[in-house]
């Protein structure tokens, strides 16, 4: 799956950065499509909102699987990107995509 807007770093963006930026692009998408899908108002709604009753980006990305817009390649994708995204987030011992690759189920070779 390509995304043409996370390709490339923008420039001077640190990695954690980067991850974060295209983490909080994933999360919009997902909720953008959820509430197209279910016909509601995204910016009324709790659970597809931006406030703390929303839904996580794993919770909306098992949803557009089970109602089949989106295929389980692609949902293998996203478990990367969540798992890689935590990594960067949480784990302050990760410093490069080697030391992250490390602590996940994540081959480079799958990348």
């Amino acid at each position: 799956m390509r995304l043409p807007y996370l390709e490339e770093k923008p420039e001077g963006a640190d990695k954690l950065t980067y991850v974060i930026q295209a983490s909080r692009i994933l999360e919009h998408n997902s909720a953008v499509m959820l509430a197209y899908l279910v016909n509601i108002d995204r910016k009324k709604s709790k659970v597809l909102g931006q406030g703390s009753k929303a839904i996580s980006l794993d919770a909306k990305v098992h949803f557009l699987m089970e109602v089949g817009k989106l295929g389980t390649d692609r949902y293998k994708l996203f478990q990367w990107f969540m798992e890689i995204r935590n990594q960067w987030a949480h784990n302050n011992t990760v410093t490069s995509m080697t030391t992250c690759l490390e602590n996940t189920n994540v081959k480079s070779a799958q990348l």
